[in-house]
């Protein structure tokens, strides 16, 4: 009867050590899982490189862990390739289809056990542009080559916000005029920027790169405020923006600008840019910004 009542407890003891079995790993150190792993984009912009995503199966993540697998799925017109540090990190790659265009990808990688991932990849449609598809590339710390990853997909659009019209901060007029000047054609620093691009700025040091005159900075509060500005193009120089609105969504930031343009229609074609710029009391990012113009 003593043996058997040692062996139900030492029993019960295993059974309650293994109910948290997914929590451990060797040398009995309990792990609380999920983990969020470190990830970080990475592009072949500034490369003599291209992606393959032709080779690449949709809704599936590659892990690539050599320089001999990544070769794979670049082609480069010069024989320089990017460097990855492959003895510490792994690259995920991984792609997919959308009904419509794609305003925003944000990423996620979680462990779930020993090796195990979840990665989660939300994108934020933007129903007023054609399909394009997504793709991301990603930089993690170094997986094993047999790691499972399952990938979560979450697909939104903007369309499903309930949009709120942000007022630009009011300011005098002769603060006003300055700043016109600052965003106008006559200001060789920005005339030569892309057009039809929602520029911000969110600091003092990059508004000084369009503008030498530090007094006019130093009547912004770039802690709480935002510079938005951006130029256009027209086919006459009686053309004039008539709407300049800002609106962010009610339950996550994202921001749309709605630019309205009112047309000569009897004038002569001609050329013309238009520039327009506020000030907010919101600290906005480029990437969570949609433009629109009419």
């Amino acid at each position: 009867m003593k043996k058997l009542l040692k062996f139900l407890l030492v029993g019960v003891a295993c059974t309650t050590l293994c109910a948290g079995c997914n929590n451990m790993v060797n040398n009995d150190i309990i792990v609380n899982y999920p983990i969020d792993v470190d990830v970080s984009d990475f592009s072949l912009t500034e490369t003599a490189c291209n992606w393959s995503w032709q080779t690449i199966k949709e809704d599936t993540v590659y892990v690539i862990n050599s320089a001999e697998q990544f070769l794979m799925f670049i082609t480069c017109q010069k024989d320089e390739t990017p460097t990855v540090d492959f003895e510490k990190h792994s690259l995920l790659l991984t792609k997919g289809e959308t009904t419509s265009g794609v305003h925003k990808i944000d990423r996620n990688l979680q462990q779930t056990s020993i090796n195990e991932y979840k990665l989660t990849v939300d994108i934020t449609l933007e129903m007023t542009t054609v399909a394009q598809g997504w793709n991301l590339a990603a930089l993690v710390p170094k997986l094993s080559s047999n790691a499972i990853i399952t990938l979560n997909v979450i697909k939104g659009n903007t369309q499903e916000c309930e949009w709120e019209i942000i007022d630009p901060v009011k300011i005098n007029d002769t603060f006003k005029m300055s700043l016109d000047s600052v965003f106008s054609e006559s200001n060789e620093l920005v005339k030569g920027l892309p057009d039809s691009v929602v520029f911000i700025i969110n600091d003092k040091e990059s508004f000084l790169k369009i503008c030498d005159n530090s007094e006019v900075c130093s009547q912004i509060d770039f802690d709480n405020q935002s510079i938005l500005w951006g130029k256009l193009q027209t086919s006459s120089i009686s053309d004039k923006i008539v709407q300049n609105r800002l609106s962010v969504c009610s339950d996550r930031p994202l921001y749309k600008l709605e630019i309205v343009v009112e047309k000569c229609t009897e004038c002569y074609w001609a050329i013309s840019t238009l520039y327009y710029w506020g000030i907010y009391q919101e600290k906005m990012d480029e990437e969570n910004i949609s433009l629109s113009i009419n």
